[in-house]
C-alpha cells in the first residue's frame, strides 16, 4: 500500500470502522433480534465526567438481560457450598480506535448488543480527539480513567460488579487499555488504580510510537504528531511497550497477520515485554482479517473472536 493510499486510508478510518461493525442488515436483524428477545437495554449517553458538554466524554451501556428465576435457581443450585453469590455482572470497557483522531462509540452498536449476549455487560465510551483544534496526549487516557472511575462509582445501581471489570480496546483503544494498566497515575488521579481491574484485551493494538512511524513514516504527520506533538523522548515515556508492565493483570492479545495499518510485530514485542515481566497473557495470531476485520468479528456473537474474547471475560471476572 503506497503512503498516499494508506494516508486517505486514515483520514477516513471513522468511516470504515463503522461499515465494519454494522455487517449487513442480515447480521443486523439477527442481533436486533436477540435484543427484543433476550431483554437486552442499551442506556446511551451517559456523561462521564460531571459538567462536560457535546459527546466526547459520554459512553453508552449494553445490560444483558437478567435470568429467568428458573435460570436463577439453577445458578443457585450449582454454586460450591459456602460460595458467596455474584453481586452483579461483569463488565467489558470497550475503547473504540482512530488513530487518536476519529472514531465514535455509535460505530460500536452492534458490537455491544453481541457481546451483551453473552452475559456480561459493555460499555463502549468516547473520548476527547486530538486533531482539529481537539486536545493531545494525555487528554485521551485521562478521559479513559474517567470512564473507569464513573463506571465503578455507578456500578451497582446498573447491577454490574465494580471489582470485575476489563478494559479492552481496538488499535488506539488498545494503547488506551494499557495505559490505564502501566501508567497507574492516571487512574490514581480518577480515584482509581488498576490493580482494581481484572484483565485486559488488545485487539490490533498500538504500544510503540517511534516503531509504528518508523514501519510507517507517513504516519508522523497523518495523525502522531497531532496526538503526540513532534517526536522524542516524550514518545518513549507514552509507549506502554517501555512502561513497567509492574501490574499482574491477565492480558488477551490478538492481532492478524493480515493487517495492513498496524504491523503484527507491535503485538509481538509488546507480549514478549509483558511475558518477561511475568504478566500472564494470551497472544492469539489470527491469520486472516485486516484491520477492522478482526474487531468486527465481535459483532457477531458466534465468531471464534467473540468466543475469546467472551471467554477471556468470563474467566478473569469469576468470583472467588
Amino acid at each position: 500500500m503506497s503512503s498516499s493510499t494508506r494516508r486517505a486510508v486514515l483520514q477516513a478510518l471513522a468511516a470504515a470502522a463503522a461499515l465494519g461493525l454494522r455487517s449487513s442488515p442480515a447480521a443486523q436483524a439477527q442481533v436486533k433480534g436477540q435484543l427484543t428477545a433476550g431483554g437486552i437495554r442499551k442506556l446511551s449517553e451517559l456523561r462521564y465526567v460531571s459538567g462536560s458538554r457535546g459527546g466526547a466524554q459520554t459512553l453508552d451501556l449494553y445490560l444483558p438481560a437478567l435470568p429467568s428465576p428458573k435460570v436463577a435457581q439453577a445458578a443457585t443450585a450449582a454454586r460450591p457450598e459456602g460460595a458467596a453469590p455474584a453481586k452483579g455482572v461483569p463488565l467489558l470497557l470497550f475503547f473504540h480506535g482512530g488513530a487518536w483522531i476519529s472514531g465514535d462509540k455509535d460505530q460500536y452498536g452492534l458490537l455491544g448488543l453481541s457481546l451483551a449476549t453473552q452475559g456480561f455487560a459493555v460499555a463502549i465510551p468516547n473520548y476527547r480527539l486530538a486533531g482539529s483544534g481537539g486536545p493531545a496526549h494525555p487528554a485521551q487516557v485521562q478521559d479513559a480513567a474517567q470512564a473507569v472511575a464513573w463506571l465503578r462509582q455507578h456500578a451497582a445501581e446498573h447491577g454490574i460488579a465494580r471489582d470485575r471489570i476489563v478494559v479492552g480496546g481496538h488499535s488506539a483503544g488498545a494503547y488506551l487499555a494499557a495505559m490505564l494498566a502501566f501508567a497507574p497515575e492516571f487512574l490514581k488521579a480518577a480515584g482509581e488504580k488498576p490493580e482494581a481491574l481484572c484483565g485486559f484485551i488488545g485487539l490490533e493494538g498500538i504500544y510503540d510510537l517511534q516503531e509504528l512511524a518508523t514501519r510507517f513514516p507517513s504516519y508522523r504527520e497523518d495523525f502522531l504528531v497531532a496526538a503526540f506533538g513532534e517526536p522524542g523522548p516524550a514518545w518513549r515515556r507514552a509507549s506502554p511497550q517501555y512502561l513497567a508492565h509492574g501490574v499482574q493483570k491477565p492480558w488477551l492479545i490478538i492481532h492478524s497477520l493480515q493487517d495492513e495499518l498496524v504491523d503484527v510485530d507491535q503485538s509481538k514485542r509488546f507480549q514478549v515485554a509483558l511475558a518477561a515481566s511475568g504478566v500472564p497473557v494470551q497472544y492469539v495470531v489470527t491469520p486472516t482479517g485486516n484491520h477492522f476485520g478482526v474487531v468486527s468479528q465481535l459483532a457477531l456473537p458466534l465468531s471464534p473472536i467473540a468466543g475469546q474474547v467472551s471467554r477471556f471475560v468470563r474467566a478473569v471476572t469469576e468470583p472467588l
